[in-house]
């Protein structure tokens, strides 16, 4: 995974409080944290470090903070050299809407994550599903992280100024797959 991406994941706790951040951070291998805050922002570092962040986060404020801690820490990585060209390009081509940003999804995955899985894009009316294949097992086994998933994906609705819901649509770890279902607009009242 990106480091630049999860130093903002580390970053973001801050909003959580000092407390909070320190009790967060003492459920971390002291080494996991060294090599995350040390590691240069294009540099790419295990997946396991963002899988043990989540958890301690987890561990310490609940899965709904977690959510919202996924979402927060992703709106910071909007805001990257790394994203924020993919989200604003995206617009460019598409129009100002959430389903231009759902569109920029598969190549963001790329920047983000190295050897983990591929994401399909499906657009439909103020609607969109995303799956993602040729899941590693690491993370299929980690449902909290790929719930928290949700919180990442609602940045996009909340860039393009528009509320809307994400949601774990249907996981099937035999086929390494899992699909969220995002719907804003007229969408919200189906």
């Amino acid at each position: 995974m990106r480091a630049s991406v999860i130093q903002g994941n580390l970053l973001d706790l801050e909003r959580l409080g000092p407390l909070v951040l320190q009790e967060i951070r003492g459920q971390l291998d002291l080494r996991v944290v060294q090599s995350i805050e040390r590691a240069g922002r294009i540099a790419w570092l295990p997946l396991q470090h963002d899988l043990d962040l989540a958890a301690a986060v987890d561990k310490v404020v609940g899965r709904n903070e977690r959510v919202e801690w996924a979402r927060t820490s992703m709106l910071r990585s909007l805001r990257t050299p790394l994203l924020e060209p993919l989200w604003r390009a995206a617009f460019r081509v598409f129009g100002m809407s959430p389903g231009a940003l759902f569109r920029a999804v598969p190549p963001g995955w790329g920047a983000v994550y190295r050897n983990v899985g591929s994401v399909e894009h499906v657009s439909r009316p103020c609607a969109a599903k995303l799956i993602i294949s040729q899941l590693p097992e690491v993370l299929l086994a980690d449902l909290g992280y790929l719930e928290g998933m949700c919180g990442t994906f609602t940045a996009l609705l909340e860039i393009a100024g528009v509320p809307g819901t994400v949601e774990v649509a249907h996981i099937d770890a035999r086929q390494r797959t899992i699909e969220y279902s995002a719907r804003w607009g007229d969408a919200l009242e189906t």
